[in-house]
């Protein structure tokens, strides 16, 4: 018995020794705080490849810069694989690539920084790692496999190259910076439904066909002048030029949510109708040479509609969105609403930004083909020219008695508009405020017959309308 336990001893020692052996003669390790490394010494005996990681009880993992008198250039495929309870993992600077499935399947890592000096990424290297909600490869990645990010689905933002975007999980991600390439390729960013942000590099000098099929949450976008035509209008409020001399023609052409522009030094010209139709372009950020004056209709009619423009890189924005896609500027003397992206067709308007009275904005509603009705909070004091004008399905408004002017062709052909009330502070109705609204036989003014007199009235307004009656609040007045 005695001498069976001494047999098995001496071979587990064997073993033992063996193992130890094999470890030594294929790789070299260090331990540190909760983890452990395994490294190959690179044929320049300079450099190394990290070839293993094993826990032990770390989360959270520092690559040193060196291993050792060895400088850390690598890491091996699949060294990381299957490590699912790290969470954060920092790569050194001075690494060169990372091999193929480094990180598979890692399914809780939330974070890993890559340095700049990466320039190969291997395929499947973070295949399955589903946690993670951010990545950035650097304009020196050259080298890029394939399904690198596969069933990434948790991830939000990104920095890639152009070469990189195909790699990209479409499902979840909001913003995009495209921060190195040529070209963008024919399709790259279709089914990013939810992409709102696009940053595009100046080395971009060419988009193409259908690059942004069906992104139609863009909000902002930061670009080339000469690629703007390229991104999707459906909801764009803020373009951010960042390169290129010459805005081309009809380059925003009805860009209808348009209303803050940034124009870089670079910028010397701008095309014939560059920004037709953009009518809620509010804000214009000019750091270009070119002289640009509110309500000019030169240099493709930039400043046409704006109410601001600046040359102070300081100031900060002053229009913005709310949560349901109402828009607003908010001046030092005024606040306008210059538009609505949602998508409800029967609208309570919003009360005024920090409690201020507001203007509607001329053109704001301008073609919404879908509104059935809109009710107008005491908060609305002015409504300017053509705002809602060809509103084909408006039936009924409520007007506020704080509203004191509609402005000309207000609501121009709202075929359907058969009832509206008006507040006796009204002082100002517009030329031509209600023309073409068939359906309009009446108006409710709460005001007495001499106050309605007292309004100043535009010209032919009423020869136009099909108003017959104003129902004052002592008695009616026939008008034909």
């Amino acid at each position: 018995m005695k001498k069976s336990i001494k047999i098995a001893l001496i071979l587990g020692i064997v073993v033992v020794c063996l193992l130890a052996a094999t470890l030594i003669l294929t790789f070299f390790g260090k331990f540190y705080a909760g983890y452990y490394l395994a490294y190959k010494v690179n044929a320049d005996k300079v450099t190394c490849t990290v070839t293993k990681c094993i826990p032990l009880g770390a989360k959270e993992i520092t690559v040193p810069e060196t291993i050792g008198r060895y400088r850390v250039s690598e890491v091996d495929s699949y060294a990381f694989a299957n490590r699912t309870k790290l969470t954060d993992i920092t790569l050194p600077d001075g690494l060169e690539s990372i091999g193929i499935g480094a990180f598979y399947e890692c399914e809780n890592l939330k974070k890993i920084k890559i340095p700049n000096s990466v320039t190969s990424v291997g395929s499947y290297a973070f295949f399955g790692c589903e946690s993670l909600t951010s990545i950035v490869l650097s304009e020196n990645t050259k080298e890029i496999g394939a399904r690198i990010f596969e069933g990434c689905t948790s991830i939000t933002e990104a920095s890639v190259p152009a070469s990189a975007i195909a790699t990209l999980p479409p499902e979840n991600i909001t913003a995009v910076e495209v921060n190195s390439g040529k070209s963008i390729g024919n399709y790259a960013f279709k089914n990013f439904a939810k992409l709102t942000t696009i940053t595009i590099s100046p080395s971009v000098e060419k988009i193409g066909l259908n690059a942004f099929k069906g992104c139609k949450s863009i909000t902002s976008a930061t670009l080339p002048a000469e690629l703007i035509s390229f991104i999707p209008r459906d909801k764009l409020t803020c373009i951010v030029i960042n390169g290129g001399t010459h805005i081309p023609e009809r380059a925003c052409y009805y860009f209808s949510h348009l209303t803050s522009i940034t124009l870089p030094q670079s910028i010397i010209s701008i095309g014939n109708r560059a920004f037709e139709g953009c009518y809620q372009l509010a804000e214009i950020y000019n750091f270009s040479p070119i002289e640009i004056e509110i309500g000019s209709s030169d240099n493709g009619g930039i400043a046409r509609y704006a109410l601001h423009i600046s040359t102070s890189p300081e100031e900060s924005c002053r229009t913005w969105a709310d949560e349901n896609g109402y828009l607003f500027y908010e001046g030092d003397d005024a606040c306008y609403l210059l538009g609505y992206m949602g998508e409800e067709t029967e609208l309570t308007l919003p009360e005024g930004p920090n409690g201020r009275d507001y203007i509607i904005r001329a053109y704001a509603f301008y073609i919404n083909a879908s509104l059935t009705s809109v009710t107008l909070p005491e908060s609305v004091v002015k409504i300017e020219e053509n705002a809602f004008a060809h509103c084909r399905s408006i039936e009924t408004m409520t007007f506020p008695n704080n509203l004191v002017s509609i402005g000309k062709h207000a609501f121009y052909e709202c075929d359907e508009l058969s009832q509206i009330s008006l507040g006796k502070n009204i002082t100002t109705i517009g030329a031509h405020a209600f023309d073409d609204c068939d359906k309009l036989a009446h108006i409710a003014f709460r005001g007495t017959t001499e106050e309605w007199k007292s309004i100043e009235l535009g010209s032919y307004w009423i020869f136009y309308a099909p108003v017959t009656e104003i129902v004052c609040t002592d008695g009616a007045m026939n008008l034909k």
